[in-house]
């Protein structure tokens, strides 16, 4: 639980949210990453973001 993959360090020394143990008996989902990059009318980058997404097909 100590180890935290380059992207999410920045989240965990942020206190954005912090990694707990798996309940027995539950499954983890699986996520990605995705970074879209919003554009002015112009076609110049307005701004970069991120967002973490659950994989729902593995329910």
């Amino acid at each position: 639980m100590g180890h935290h993959p380059p992207r999410s360090q920045a989240l965990a020394q942020q206190n954005t949210w912090s990694l707990v143990p798996l309940l027995s008996g539950k499954c983890a989902i699986g996520s990605r990453w995705v970074y879209p990059i919003k554009y002015n009318s112009d076609g110049s980058i307005e701004c970069y973001k991120a967002r973490l997404i659950a994989k729902s097909f593995t329910q």
